[in-house]
């Protein structure tokens, strides 16, 4: 509702409501509205007032409806009147007329043409119906051909189907054994880079003694240069040093020819588990192709059971309705 102030300026409801309330020494509040002794009540006075002239309206806008109504049926009924009244009169005028009653006398004997050419057109639709279910017939024999040929596409479908679902049950079985024998590959390839590490941890232990005894064999030298008094001790020694450095070069040989060894078979065993992932890949690959495959072959025959459930439903339609016929 839009409300007007008395310069002629818009006011909103809440404006409409402040001006009018402090007219009647009233306030509104954020959440409450208050009010003097006496305002409410003129309020609902109004309101009632209001409520009275609009329910009188309606009122009088049903009682003008229903009055409309009743003047239409009374228009009607009096026209009905008229209409048997003037039939009514014409009969009276055409009862004792001579022509009249030959009519009504000859009128009976015109319904023989009109059964003999009832009787023409029921021939005519039989010969319709008759034709209809030699059509109906040829049909039947059409679906029940293309039914059993159906059938037995759907017994190859299911044939093929178990084939492939044989078929995916060996490559899962397969798939398994190959990740088993991958893991088993892995864990050894593993225990083979840790006895290396340890191999390579050893060598360095003997490479550290090495160079220890060598830089020991150089003091030696060094004190056999300036002593000679000790010359004959520290040969003897420098000997048994140079045996000693031998079997450690002799051991680090062994140590080194080990670790190519196992350096050898960590090679082999990666080209086998490379070969192995390979060959499980290919089977994955296959498994899902067959799973594809299946899924099509699904498909079909859940496309062919539908076309057989179509044609068995229009069959039974089609038989239904001869009997009717």
């Amino acid at each position: 509702f839009m409300f007007f102030s008395s310069s002629g300026s818009i006011l909103s409801s809440k404006q409409w409501y402040q001006r009018r309330v402090a007219i009647t020494a009233g306030r509104i509040g954020k959440s409450k509205i208050f009010f003097r002794a006496g305002v409410l009540a003129n309020l609902e006075s109004e309101r009632d007032e209001k409520l009275r002239v609009l329910i009188i309206g309606i009122q009088a806008l049903a009682r003008g409806k229903l009055a409309v109504e009743n003047f239409k049926k009374l228009i009607q009924q009096h026209k009905a009147i008229q209409v048997l009244q003037r039939n009514g009169k014409c009969y009276l005028k055409l009862r004792n007329w001579q022509w009249w009653r030959l009519f009504t006398k000859v009128k009976p004997l015109l319904q023989v043409t009109s059964r003999d050419k009832e009787i023409h057109e029921r021939e005519e639709e039989l010969k319709k119906v008759q034709d209809q279910h030699n059509k109906d017939k040829q049909t039947m024999e059409e679906i029940e051909a293309l039914l059993k040929k159906t059938m037995e596409e759907r017994a190859l479908l299911n044939e093929q189907i178990f084939r492939e679902k044989e078929m995916a049950a060996e490559a899962d079985d397969q798939r398994v054994r190959l990740a088993t024998k991958k893991a088993e590959l892995e864990e050894y390839i593993h225990d083979l880079e840790e006895r290396i590490d340890s191999e390579e941890e050893k060598n360095m232990k003997i490479m550290s003694e090495k160079k220890r005894v060598e830089g020991t064999i150089a003091e030696l030298e060094a004190t056999l240069a300036d002593e000679g008094n000790a010359r004959q001790k520290l040969s003897i020694e420098k000997q048994q040093l140079e045996n000693k450095l031998k079997a450690i070069e002799d051991s680090l040989a062994n140590r080194e020819d080990n670790i190519a060894k196992m350096t050898r078979d960590k090679a082999q065993m990666d080209a086998r588990l490379k070969d192995t992932q390979s060959a499980l890949i290919e089977e994955e690959d296959k498994g899902k192709a067959l799973t594809k495959q299946k899924v099509k072959l699904e498909t079909m025959l859940q496309e062919l059971e539908d076309k057989l459930q179509k044609k068995e439903k229009s069959t039974d339609c089609d038989s239904a309705l001869i009997p009717l016929l």
